[in-house]
């Protein structure tokens, strides 16, 4: 993060069933990356200063991929209420510091840091 960045976060919503998928989309895998890797990765090679993934549960696999790859874990107690049940769940982690949220879903893995960036950048002006 540069030093006159604002302090942005990085929130992926990752609590739906995937019942289209067949399997959870977090772990689906795109070059040799899952779909939640790639987006987390993004998001903090974009600047975002921290990134929380909202699950239904702080047990799992999709939850230790995402601690792994360096983000932090919220629990959405409301999946049934979509993305919107996540971004609450993730705006009440938030300290005081934060001025901006970059909230991207689990299915967008090929999201760019560069797109991340780009967005931070246009935010502090």
């Amino acid at each position: 993060m540069k030093p006159s960045q604002a302090e942005v976060w990085g929130v992926i919503p990752c609590s739906g069933s995937s019942t289209r998928m067949g399997t959870s989309k977090a772990m689906l895998d795109v070059e040799g990356r899952t779909f939640l890797e790639r987006v987390i990765h993004a998001h903090r090679a974009g600047g975002c200063s921290r990134v929380l993934v909202a699950l239904p549960t702080q047990d799992g696999p999709v939850a230790a991929m995402a601690e792994e790859a360096g983000a932090e874990v919220v629990l959405n107690p409301s999946p049934e209420d979509g993305p919107i049940g996540s971004l609450r769940a993730s705006l009440r982690v938030l300290d005081d510091a934060v001025e901006g949220v970059c909230f991207c879903p689990v299915d967008h893995p090929l999201i760019h840091e560069d797109t991340v960036q780009n967005l931070i950048d246009v935010f502090q002006r």
